[in-house]
């Protein structure tokens, strides 16, 4: 990436990149690899660079760019932007961010969105959600938080024993149904509550997950 002290902008050949309504306007200017970031958030600032990474970069995306911003560090007057690094970054709109830095090195940064797909991957003993007896099954069963999630509404109106029993008849009834040794191997369940598959350990500890 090449910084730009100062690029004559052509009124006829240039391209907002990102949504026109954020205080920080990304332009591509002139030729096909030059870039204006306007920074109109309260800093007034005009960064401009160069870029055949960048350009190949954005026609890449298959979905708009929201946000930008310029991502350096606060301490600026102690060096050149050449000399104490830079990244430029990119806010889809499918909630996605990319950033580029001084150096054309390309970055991806995990989502809010997947942080919170991985999250729900969790499995915690149900006795650990819920003030339940130490009782069978209540011992013997996990659960993915991706589940714990999606019944939360049902344990408004009906207590996490009721719920949990009855979820663990439905499956016990597919288990019929399949007339068969089932440990090891998912099991899909057509529940009272909600459909959800669980997997039996060879020690019959018993993990019930959402579905995707």
């Amino acid at each position: 990436m090449k910084i730009l002290n100062r690029v004559g902008i052509d009124p006829n050949h240039f391209e907002i990149i990102n949504d026109r309504r954020c205080p920080r306007q990304l332009y591509r200017v002139n030729n096909y690899n030059q870039y204006v970031l306007a920074l109109l958030d309260g800093r007034d600032r005009i960064f401009q660079f160069e870029s055949e990474v960048f350009t190949a970069l954005l026609n890449d995306l298959v979905t708009g760019v929201r946000d930008v911003t310029l991502v350096e560090p606060k301490e600026a007057e102690f060096g050149t932007h050449s000399e104490i690094g830079f990244e430029i970054r990119l806010y889809l709109e499918n909630d996605d961010v990319i950033g580029i830095n001084q150096n054309d090195d390309v970055r991806f940064y995990i989502s809010g969105s997947y942080k919170e797909y991985i999250a729900e991957l969790s499995v915690v003993p149900v006795l650990k959600l819920w003030d339940l007896p130490p009782d069978y099954p209540f011992n013997f069963l996990d659960m993915s938080l991706g589940l714990k999630k999606r019944l939360d509404s049902h344990i408004t109106s009906s207590s996490p024993a009721e719920v949990i029993t009855r979820m663990f008849s439905d499956y016990k009834r597919s288990v019929d149904i399949r007339n068969g040794d089932v440990r090891g191997n998912a099991t899909f369940v057509e529940g009272e509550f909600l459909n959800f598959t669980v997997v039996e350990s060879t020690d019959r500890r018993v993990l019930m997950h959402h579905v995707q």
